[in-house]
């Protein structure tokens, strides 16, 4: 619910200012967010395959996904803390790089882990 009425409010808001659209940190901001609705839909198709018995992620691949939310609101928030400098363009850079070193990092740990269960067998 509380989705649909900030979506109604920012709809509103660019209804009445629409010079906003106009500025490239707003598009770039809703981008982002279209994203996060994407991701939101897709995690209603994983939720319907698993209460129809399709298991297609393991626990690793979902606690990643898990991720992934935290990572567009983050960056949501940065892009209007900093829309008035032209550091958001380097913020959205700098988060797409902790993404990926997220991702190295948990690659690592997940070798790591594989090895060790390796030697204790």
């Amino acid at each position: 619910p509380s989705a649909i009425l900030a979506s109604l409010f920012a709809f509103w808001m660019l209804y009445l200012n629409p010079y906003y659209l106009s500025e490239p940190w707003m598009l770039v901001k809703l981008s982002f967010v279209f994203a996060l609705y994407l991701y939101h839909a897709i995690c209603q198709k994983i939720y319907h395959q698993q209460q129809n018995g399709i298991v297609k992620y393991n626990s690793f691949r979902l606690r990643v996904w898990n991720e992934v939310a935290t990572l567009l609101l983050v960056i949501i928030v940065f892009i209007i803390v900093l829309k008035d400098s032209m550091n958001w363009v380097y913020a959205t850079f700098g988060f797409f790089a902790v993404a990926l070193l997220l991702m190295f990092a948990i690659k690592m740990y997940q070798a790591i882990r594989k090895k060790d269960k390796k030697e204790i067998k």
